[in-house]
């Protein structure tokens, strides 16, 4: 969510001009006037409140599913460090009690 503009009116910009968005709002900060429904008040919040965002590196761009779109930082760092942890637990011996086959045995047995 971008302070100050909320998700909706945030995420028309990027819908309009995807991967490009943070070129066009410090380029050619006019440009969200071009979005259906943005009139010339909106466009000015939405501009200054995307570049105070990523400024204060809050918002970077981003792409999911080959889509583009618009992450937070503090958000996007804590799913970098879980999935890294995962990763280091998928990739090391967990011990004898965690193993899948002897859970099975174990399963068998009873």
């Amino acid at each position: 969510m971008v302070k100050g503009i909320g998700p909706l009116y945030a995420g028309k910009p990027v819908k309009s001009f995807g991967a490009a968005v943070f070129d066009v709002i410090g380029q050619s900060p006019e440009r969200p006037r071009e979005i259906p429904a943005i009139g010339e008040v909106r466009a000015r919040r939405i501009t200054t409140a995307i570049a105070r965002e990523i400024a204060d590196e809050v918002l970077f761009p981003d792409t999911v599913d080959g889509q583009p779109c618009v992450s937070l930082a503090p958000l996007y760092d804590a799913e970098q460090s879980i999935a890294a942890r995962v990763r280091r637990v998928k990739t090391s011996d967990p011990g004898p009690e965690f193993r899948l086959d002897s859970v099975e045995a174990a399963a068998k047995s009873t």
